[in-house]
């Protein structure tokens, strides 16, 4: 009876534990991707998975897991589906082939592990809406260096709903070029060294191609938020970012520009969302 009530108490305790946010210095253990909160919502927390395990079809080699996801948004649904998707997530990327497995006698890569680091940066523009921006760090066995790319999406917390860009403006057919122009011309003056790299300039305007243009075939009317780049939004307005190779080289990393939230509002752009 003692025995039992035991691991009752302690499994209750790891629950605990794992549903508070950890002090920065406790998530060292994931490798420099520490979830970043904005002021602006005191109440989220996040949730770390992490572990070591065998390559399915080659025991010899292991990936190694580190994921956060956020809790407390205050839209229990929406939590619980985002929850759900970060553990299937965790699964997959744990069981992961790497594809080779070496031959007796067959000299090993200098590590025999994959590494793979999952967090997020979460904002709010106003108190019913939730941008998040999810990073994935990979580092393959083998691999001359790692790479990261990422993913934004920004959810309405009333329905749960994901917007898009077309969802932010009164008029989306006139506002999203404009808004395109306004990035692009952007794009020429912000890099990582504060000047656009030679082999991207280009006359005028055209400075910036990228690989992100805005989508003909969809209309400026139906444009993705993805036509801009990861695109979250935030008490200040917007903010596209770019992964490394989408704009610039890896050795550049990732880069972001902000727009104020006056232009767009300038744009026709729906007041409420930052209420």
């Amino acid at each position: 009876m003692k025995t039992t009530s035991l691991l009752v108490l302690t499994l209750a305790l790891l629950i605990l534990l794992a549903q508070t946010r950890p002090a920065p210095a406790e998530m060292d253990g994931l490798y420099g991707l520490t979830p970043t909160i904005g002021p602006e919502l005191p109440n989220l927390g996040f949730v770390t998975l992490r572990g070591t395990f065998p390559d399915p079809q080659c025991p010899a080699l292991s990936n190694s897991v580190g994921l956060a996801y956020p809790i407390g948004i205050g839209a229990r649904e929406l939590e619980r589906a985002l929850g759900a998707e970060a553990r299937a997530s965790f699964s997959e990327l744990a069981g992961n082939e790497n594809g080779f497995c070496p031959e007796p006698g067959e000299e090993f890569p200098s590590s025999r592990t994959s590494e793979t680091r999952v967090s997020f940066t979460a904002r709010a523009p106003g108190r019913n809406h939730l941008s998040i921006l999810t990073t994935t760090y990979a580092f393959g066995i083998g691999a001359a260096h790692g790479g990261s790319f990422s993913e934004a999406v920004t959810y309405d917390l009333r329905t749960g709903e994901r917007l898009e860009l077309w969802d932010l403006f009164a008029d989306p057919a006139e506002a999203v070029p404009r808004l395109w122009d306004y990035v692009a011309k952007g794009w020429c003056v912000v890099s990582p060294q504060g000047t656009l790299p030679s082999f991207y300039e280009l006359p005028d305007s055209k400075c910036f191609s990228g690989n992100h243009p805005l989508p003909k075939a969809l209309g400026a009317a139906r444009a993705p938020f993805s036509a801009l780049g990861k695109v979250i939004l935030t008490p200040e307005g917007m903010t596209v970012s770019l992964d490394p190779y989408e704009g610039w080289s890896f050795a550049d990393g990732p880069s972001s520009l902000d727009i104020p939230r006056n232009v767009l509002l300038r744009l026709g752009a729906d007041r409420e969302l930052w209420d």
